[in-house]
């Protein structure tokens, strides 16, 4: 929008899919870290995946970018939730977009085993 793309044209994707590096540093994470490679998982697991490891790794939630994350010894992890999804849909509404999306549903927790 900035280099005039008009708002409704527009449609923010929130992605049900997770990021993960492993860290070129275990102590140094979050914002701006230098990482090494994809993570142990691959780049990408779902949501699925992730809600067991959520609940033993340390969660934060990076208020520039508004995303969660985690981490656990050389391993970080970033994720849409319900918090950072939240700002999305503000986001939507305050800019006047056209409307948002996900992608991907299916990788979403569809049988409910998170909560």
């Amino acid at each position: 929008m900035d280099k005039g793309a008009p708002a409704n044209k527009l449609i923010l994707e929130a992605a049900y899919t997770t990021l993960s590096y492993s860290l070129a540093d275990p102590k140094q994470f979050g914002r701006s870290a230098p990482f090494t490679k994809k993570g142990k998982y691959n780049g990408f697991i779902t949501h699925l995946q992730l809600c067991n490891l959520i609940k033993k790794w340390r969660y934060f939630f990076d208020p520039e970018q508004k995303v969660s994350y985690i981490h656990q010894r050389d391993q970080i992890i970033a994720y849409d939730n319900v918090r950072s999804i939240k700002v999305k849909a503000q986001y939507v509404q305050d800019t006047h977009l056209v409307g948002a999306m996900v992608f991907e549903i299916g990788n979403d927790d569809f049988s409910g085993d998170c909560g």
